[in-house]
């Protein structure tokens, strides 16, 4: 795991918000930044989350799917 991801993952607790699970893990946005949607690539997406890390919640692949579908 590169050095970004695992200072953007520890800003986030390193765990699901909903389920506190620490594997399968994703970032979600929860306010708009510079970067959006999908395929921004790795590192650009870990220095925003790392810039920005009250735009985001870290959330598992399941409820993040969840997330996307229902709460926004």
């Amino acid at each position: 795991m590169n050095k970004l991801r695992i200072l953007a993952l520890g800003m986030l607790n390193f765990r699901c918000a909903r389920c506190f699970i620490t594997k399968k893990l994703e970032f979600a946005h929860t306010a708009p930044t510079q970067l959006n949607g999908r395929s921004r690539g790795q590192r650009a997406r870990f220095e925003d989350v790392i810039n920005n890390p009250g735009k985001y919640v870290l959330l598992c692949k399941e409820h993040h799917k969840e997330y996307d579908d229902n709460d926004k």
